[in-house]
């Protein structure tokens, strides 16, 4: 077994989950929450797991749950979130609903971080998906200037905080069903 990489990773389950109809992350996946189905990957490549909602139903998970230091400001707010709480520069965040994630992406955009200056995004199909990323610590201060001033848009903040896209279409690992966004229950 590898060593843990020594990055703190962060689940944002702070959505009003509309589309969905209810609490997005507790949703159920093949016998599973979808907020599970992301820990149990994320468990194998990081000790440091936390998850952002303003909902205590995630207390059962066992992870340390951090409610949104800014309130009704989406997700910007959940990764400004992490950051202040962070003890790390380096920072996964994972939206609760690519539950389907593989561990193989989660590697290779960590380690794609590790070269980059500021945020490192990633992209498939030439869609950017700025809630699977790696934020630095020192972003923060740039993330809550933007919150300050209502500008809630993360694909928006990607330019002022300074960002780089990695492209996974093309690497051996890629399922383009690992990276749908799963926004409404199926029957």
């Amino acid at each position: 077994m590898r060593e843990p990489i020594q990055i703190n990773a962060y689940v944002l389950c702070g959505g009003k989950s509309t589309r969905m109809g209810t609490e997005k992350g507790l949703v159920n996946l093949q016998g599973k929450e979808f907020v599970r189905h992301i820990t149990d990957t994320l468990k194998r490549i990081t000790d440091s797991i936390a998850i952002i909602a303003n909902n205590n139903g995630y207390e059962r998970f066992g992870y340390n749950i951090i409610g949104d230091l800014v309130k009704e400001k989406g997700p910007l707010a959940g990764i400004y979130t992490g950051l202040m709480h962070s003890n790390k520069e380096l920072n996964l965040f994972l939206s609760c609903d690519i539950p389907l994630v593989k561990e193989e992406a989660i590697i290779h955009l960590i380690e794609s971080s590790v070269k980059n200056e500021g945020a490192t995004v990633t992209e498939h199909n030439g869609k950017t998906e700025p809630l699977f990323a790696v934020y630095r610590k020192t972003q923060a201060t740039l993330i809550k200037e933007l919150l300050d001033k209502d500008e809630l848009s993360v694909m928006n903040s990607l330019s002022i905080i300074g960002s780089q896209k990695i492209p996974l279409s093309g690497e051996s690992f890629y399922d383009e069903k690992c990276f749908n966004n799963i926004n409404t229950k199926r029957t």
